[in-house]
């Protein structure tokens, strides 16, 4: 395994090397970053010893016996490679930068090794808590390389997350955007778990990195998220938040096509149990959509349109839909992790993250269905840059699609620009006529008419556009371990 991450160090080393001199970070950035990468090691520490632990007690008779089947525990022991695998990444990183590595602390486990459905209960507990930690800390980060790989893990522990919830029979991705905790919150979530951590502070808490912009910056206004920006960011920014719509467009158009399938269509092609979980990515994928074009206008942009999309048979039966979504969402995943560290408003690298998250899920969850790959092998989702996801994706755009701009790598833009930011006119978002969501109920939700909704289309701030409200909390099973 030590081969594997220093090959990942290697071709970080290579990477960064072909790409031109990033700024140079503050003192209070660098030590910024530093407690961010060891606030994800302690919790990375956490989940593989939890994995080590656990599986050490329980074998695959305990498994078969609880009703679980033994591929079930080695799909386990494969996230409890990969969780030891981040633990080694995130070492050397911390090492790599000057700093001192997190240790490994003696934990409070409770009860969470006395069978199976507990053991698994709990695993799905931290990988969901590990999820919205690295989505509630990317804007804690200033190097993009870092940022970068917190985004390809992030969306592993996803992906693992999906998987577990399934076990227990529940939703996959239970909501449009995966929530954001921040360290603090997560400190008081899962602070209970650290019994002994010897000399060292059990977490340590980095802070909202836009605290430490250089203060020579000449920035004045910056409406979207209450931190300067030079024009030149300001604007690449655009430029990526249009990238993420374009791509989001060519799902809305398939996904509003393959909401024509019956709940009867996904009986008569054997997937009858795809059809509600179908139903709730249409909508999460409505949700991703509206939230896009709203960031655009309300910057004062104009949001990439939608145009003519070449999908050949993948809306031909339900069979080729799935896999077109399979397809699709993956492709997704890697788009999103590979364009984050070329945003540079903290807010909107957050938004970034709480989506990809999202769409690894519905990555998984298909990945699971047709494939019959529950859990992928590699430890870090790879991440392609814009140039390779538009090349990947060219044959699917219409000749009247129009291209988006390649957005910069955050780190490449003129940070002392003396350009200040103006107050952004918004851009009313006129709405598209949407296709009604069914509801678990089987009844569809009303149809708004098309109108301008002050950048929200159909005027509707819930997260939650998949007809159903799931509150998925395990506060109180954690601190009652």
């Amino acid at each position: 395994m030590k081969s594997v991450v220093l090959l990942l160090l290697a071709a970080l080393v290579v990477l960064c090397a072909s790409q031109p001199a990033p700024q140079v970070a503050t003192s209070q950035q660098n030590e910024n970053d530093l407690k961010t990468l060891n606030y994800a090691l302690t919790l990375e520490h956490l989940e593989a010893t939890y994995y080590r632990e656990g599986l050490a007690r329980l074998n695959e008779a305990a498994f078969t016996a609880a009703g679980f089947t033994a591929s079930t525990r080695n799909y386990i022991s494969l996230i409890a490679a990969h969780e030891a695998s981040h633990v080694e990444l995130l070492t050397g990183a911390v090492m790599g930068a000057g700093g001192m590595p997190a240790e490994e602390c003696i934990y409070n486990f409770g009860t969470s090794f006395d069978n199976v459905t507990n053991f698994i209960a709990t695993a799905a507990a931290l990988e969901v808590t590990g999820t919205r930690a690295y989505d509630g800390a990317a804007n804690t980060i200033n190097d993009a390389a870092y940022l970068e790989i917190a985004a390809q893990i992030a969306t592993v522990e996803a992906r693992h997350s999906a998987y577990l919830f399934e076990l227990m029979r529940m939703s996959p991705f239970p909501e449009s955007f995966e929530q954001a905790f921040s360290p603090e919150e997560i400190v008081q979530l899962i602070g209970g778990l650290f019994a002994d951590c010897g000399n060292q502070s059990a977490i340590q808490l980095p802070e909202a990195a836009y605290k430490f912009v250089p203060l020579s910056m000449n920035y004045t206004y910056m409406n979207y998220s209450g931190h300067p920006q030079t024009m030149e960011q300001y604007n690449n920014d655009n430029e990526v938040l249009n990238y993420a719509l374009t791509l989001e467009n060519l799902g809305g158009y398939f996904y509003t096509q393959a909401s024509n399938w019956s709940r009867q269509d996904f009986v008569n092609a054997g997937y009858e149990q795809a059809y509600d979980p179908f139903q709730m990515i249409i909508g999460h994928e409505k949700a991703h959509l509206e939230f896009l074009i709203s960031a655009v206008s309300s910057r004062g942009a104009v949001p990439a349109a939608p145009c003519t999309y070449n999908l050949g048979d993948a809306l031909a039966n339900v069979a080729n839909t799935l896999n077109f979504a399979r397809i699709l969402e993956n492709t997704e995943v890697t788009a999103y992790d590979g364009a984050i560290n070329r945003l540079t408003d903290f807010n909107l690298i957050q938004g970034a993250a709480t989506i990809a998250t999202v769409e690894a899920r519905h990555a998984q969850y298909l990945n699971n269905l047709l494939l019959d790959i529950p859990v992928n092998n590699a430890s870090l989702d790879d991440a392609f840059d814009p140039e390779m996801i538009l090349n990947m994706t060219a044959s699917l755009f219409g000749a009247n699609c129009q291209a988006p701009a390649v957005p910069e790598l955050a780190y490449t833009l003129q940070a002392f620009g003396t350009t200040a930011v103006p107050t952004p006119t918004p851009v009313p978002t006129v709405c598209p006529t949407p296709t009604p969501t069914p509801t678990t109920c089987g009844t569809p939700s009303p149809s708004p008419s098309p109108s301008t909704c002050g950048g929200s289309c159909g005027c509707n701030n819930n997260n939650n556009n998949d007809g159903v409200t799931i509150n998925f909390y395990f506060a109180d099973m954690l601190r009652g371990l």
